[in-house]
């Protein structure tokens, strides 16, 4: 339905889609619409149950479903064939926790060494060292001295390459003997959202896409195009310059739709997106006006994206650019439509007058200045004494510090550690 409205199809009316709706899921920053995928949105959402599982393993909710379709083991284990419809859709949502899920290493006994994801500071946080025999399914507690509560480091060192064993290592232990605890890293407080599961899945379908077609696009130039100071419309109409998304005739020949590419202006050269807005022969003059300089540097580029690259570095630049190709497109469909148009000579000055117009026109927001506030040490009660602590984390070296200091009501210092 909203790819249909996007398009402009009304009741029986038919629109070509010119572009593939997983594309317009997309990030705007990858070159999408960031319209919502549902079925994504709705196993994120799903995730949401099994979150709470997780988490709730005392309620009424946690021990009925374990108890009938998980009696042995954790909700990852229930199979998917039992139970009612409403039950397996719940399942659905396990796989979007399961790639995202990360454990805190306690006692260990809950996290498996291989297929959980445990170690931190990196993304998977899975151990990619080979299988110790017989210990595919063994768990982090094998691998702790419950005795000294401290990590058993010969044997670590001996079965894990080196950067896994020194994550590993760095690993602080409970002294308390507490159970792993699940957390979600992609939020800043640990818990599952249904706004991270959703990017989370966005994520991952994207590593899908780059790793079968080896290539990713450049977020630069789609974050320059939503920026631009322009018309709405003219960014939409940027995003469709670089998306190859024109009714263009070659664009037409390839949906069947015509028979002839040929540009219907010079009748040359096959009009397709980079043709019909740059290199049209009737257009130099147009563009030679504000980018000479910009078509001697992009004589070899091969899609108008390239071009829009290119231009998209100067930012009073991109603006004028996008207003004149906006300009140069809309003279292209009156043409077709036979409606009075701009002339050819008219074109870049009446764009460079309508971005002035535009940029006077548009409003601006007066920024309040902000005061920092003064954060200042508030003494404690007659009798009584405060503490102050900070730590401090050097992911890089493996290292962490805290500090502490004790002061009294006078602002003495009676203790310090660190």
């Amino acid at each position: 339905m909203i790819r249909k409205f996007w398009w402009g199809q009304r009741g029986t009316r038919r629109r070509i889609h010119w572009v593939k709706w997983s594309k317009m899921c997309r990030p705007k920053s990858l070159g999408g619409m960031g319209f919502r995928e549902l079925q994504k949105f709705n196993d994120a959402m799903l995730g949401k149950q099994i979150w709470r599982f997780l988490q709730n393993q005392d309620s009424l909710f946690y021990k009925f479903f374990k108890t009938k379709f998980f009696p042995h083991g954790t909700i990852f284990d229930a199979k998917e064939n039992r139970g009612s419809f409403a039950w397996r859709s719940i399942l659905k949502g396990r796989e979007i926790i399961r790639r995202g899920l990360k454990w805190r290493i306690r006692n260990g006994s809950k996290v498996r060494i291989y297929g959980d994801s445990w170690l931190p500071g990196s993304w998977q946080g899975k151990i990619l060292s080979p299988v110790i025999d017989d210990q595919a399914d063994a768990r982090v507690y094998s691998l702790i001295n419950h005795d000294s509560l401290c990590w058993k480091e010969d044997e670590i060192d001996r079965f894990f390459v080196p950067k896994e064993a020194a994550l590993i290592k760095a690993i602080p232990l409970s002294l308390f003997n507490r159970e792993d605890v699940p957390y979600w890293p992609h939020t800043r407080d640990g818990v599952y959202s249904v706004r991270s599961g959703y990017r989370l899945c966005l994520d991952l379908a994207e590593t899908e896409v780059v790793n079968s077609t080896g290539a990713a696009d450049d977020p630069k130039v789609w974050k320059a195009i939503w920026r631009l100071q322009v018309p709405n419309r003219v960014k939409t109409f940027m995003w469709r310059a670089g998306n190859n998304s024109f009714p263009t005739w070659a664009n037409l020949v390839r949906r069947k739709v015509l028979d002839d590419a040929i540009c219907p202006d010079c009748k040359l050269y096959a009009e397709d997106n980079l043709h019909a807005i740059w290199s049209c022969p009737k257009l130099v003059d147009i563009w030679k006006v504000h980018f000479a300089q910009l078509q001697a540097s992009t004589t070899h580029c091969t899609s108008l994206l390239d071009v829009i690259d290119k231009v998209s570095m100067e930012k009073n630049s991109f603006e004028l650019f996008a207003m004149t190709a906006s300009a140069i497109w809309m003279r292209r469909n009156k043409l077709r439509l036979g409606e009075n148009s701009t002339p050819l000579g008219q074109i870049s000055a009446s764009a460079f007058d309508a971005l002035k117009e535009f940029q006077q026109l548009r409003p601006t927001h007066a920024q309040i200045p902000r005061t920092a506030r003064a954060v200042r040490w508030r003494p404690p009660s007659a009798n009584c004494v405060k503490a102050n602590f900070d730590g401090a984390v050097f992911s890089q070296a493996g290292l962490a510090g805290i500090g502490i200091i004790i002061r009294n009501e006078q602002g003495l210092v009676m203790a310090a550690l660190s």
